[in-house]
């Protein structure tokens, strides 16, 4: 007879808390801790959030990295958002199988209605709590593990009203600029704005656009922008979102309102002859830190220290990370050469061939040649490079779309999943109806479901499904 101990449920709860989440509409992925499962075999995990500006899509993932447990595991999962009480608002279970550095999405989790609407229900105190269970199907098991792991976003809301005086003598092509200040975590932030009139075809618009970024690394910025009436109520708005580099300059944002509509006889929108613009700048930067809470004795921590997500900076490294750093600038203890474009790239074939299996055959196979030079033909020189900076120092400088697209390939080929995790995450950022054609094409060459899901998404999220 089955014991009552030994029934089925799940062995392992994961309850993830974001905080500090966005408060206007962002696009954006976090990623939570990395946590080591011993009754699922010992494999390695980590959930995904990511959602998209303007719409209701709130999309969660699951994970499996690179681990010492089987080639490919079954499992069944679910996931739920929690509301302040701990009940599940929304809940959905699925079943897959996971092999290493793969991922499945949770079925008809991505579209939440009325998501916005519901902000305060699914966002107390400004924070989402996901929780995922899992468990192996048909396995009886005597005990059930549980994880609390937290997320702080770095995410920063600048509000304040702009009085444009003067506003109906204002000529097209004129600027009224202001300047906005940040410092977050790190991060420091200088943003000169100005709005402007511009005609199109379409007519006259107020146009605004950034005069100047300086920022320490990339970030996301939503912005809304009212009309302020006589009496301070706001009566039309106006918004958008962008990724912005480190030092944009002369960037139009886009139009905000038609200058018909404001210029009309009896118009409420400019008394004393100013126009009073209630501005809302939202700046996201990703993680500020990231953490295992509590864990019982089924459950490994991977990571329970705070993420500093400034990809250059080698100042609060650890001396072996930095002295690995050296070897990539001195050339002078190099074994092996790479031949690249008829130019020769020095290397260590010791420290490539801890990074990559690929390159660990390779050398094992050239070595008994006593071959020192090896001709690299399927990747053009600037991308070589790029790879072996990565190789030695584990961060990228800042690339471009062709730059990102031509690693992704050459990190599948020397099989380097953590730099080809960063082209992904690159292309997804910058994915876009101008460059998804790239992505298409890539994916004829380089099987990829989660860079095929990013482009599934951007069509769902415009409603061209009909060219999928």
């Amino acid at each position: 007879m089955e014991k009552k101990e030994d029934i089925i449920m799940p062995p392992f709860t994961y309850i993830w808390t974001i905080e500090n989440y966005p408060k206007l509409a962002t696009t954006g992925g976090v990623h939570s801790p990395k946590f080591i499962v011993d009754s699922l075999e010992g494999t390695k995990w980590f959930l995904e959030v990511y959602m998209v500006y303007n719409t209701d899509l709130f999309h969660c993932a699951l994970w499996r990295t690179d681990d010492s447990g089987p080639e490919s595991i079954e499992i069944e999962f679910e996931f739920s958002i929690l509301a302040a009480n701990g009940t599940p608002l929304i809940e959905n279970k699925n079943i897959g199988t996971f092999e290493k550095r793969n991922f499945q999405l949770v079925k008809d989790f991505d579209f939440i209605k009325d998501f916005s609407k519901r902000r305060d229900e699914f966002l107390p105190k400004n924070s989402v709590t996901v929780r995922c269970r899992m468990w192996r199907p048909e396995t009886k098991i005597s005990r059930s593990d549980l994880c609390f792991a937290r997320t702080r976003l770095g995410a920063e809301c600048i509000s304040f009203v702009w009085p444009i005086e003067g506003f109906s003598t204002l000529k097209p092509g004129e600027e009224r600029s202001r300047t906005l200040k940040l410092t977050l975590k790190g991060f420091s932030l200088s943003l000169k704005l100005a709005i402007f009139f511009k005609k199109d075809y379409d007519g006259e618009f107020l146009y605004i656009k950034t005069v100047k970024t300086d920022a320490t690394r990339e970030f996301h910025m939503t912005w809304e922008i009212s009309l302020m009436g006589n009496d301070g109520e706001r009566l039309m708005s106006n918004g958008g979102h962008r990724l912005m580099g480190r030092n944009e300059s002369n960037k139009v944002l886009g139009n905000l309102f038609e200058t018909m509509l404001l210029k009309a006889r009896g118009s409420p929108f400019f008394p004393n002859d100013t126009l009073c613009l209630k501005c809302d700048f939202e700046f996201f930067i990703g993680d500020i830190w990231s953490r295992i809470e509590y864990l019982s004795t089924g459950v490994s921590d991977e990571t329970d220290v705070e993420i500093d997500n400034s990809n250059n900076n080698l100042a609060f490294c650890c001396p072996l990370k930095i002295c690995i750093e050296q070897l990539f600038n001195d050339k002078s203890l190099s074994d092996i050469n790479f031949r690249v474009d008829d130019e020769l790239l020095p290397a260590h074939s010791s420290i490539l061939g801890a990074r990559s299996l690929v390159f660990k055959d390779m050398f094992a196979s050239e070595m008994k040649k006593e071959i020192r030079i090896i001709d690299v033909l399927e990747v053009n020189l600037d991308t070589f490079r790029l790879l072996l900076k990565y190789v030695y120092t584990d961060t990228l400088p800042d690339i471009n779309w062709e730059n990102a697209i031509e690693l992704f390939k050459a990190a599948d080929k020397y099989e380097l999943s953590d730099l080809r995790s960063e082209c992904f995450t690159f292309i997804k950022l910058k994915l876009s109806l101008e460059n998804v054609c790239d992505v298409i094409k890539l994916l004829y060459s380089h099987k990829d479901d989660y860079l095929q899901k990013a482009v599934d998404i951007l069509f769902k999220t415009r409603d061209l499904s009909i060219f999928l």
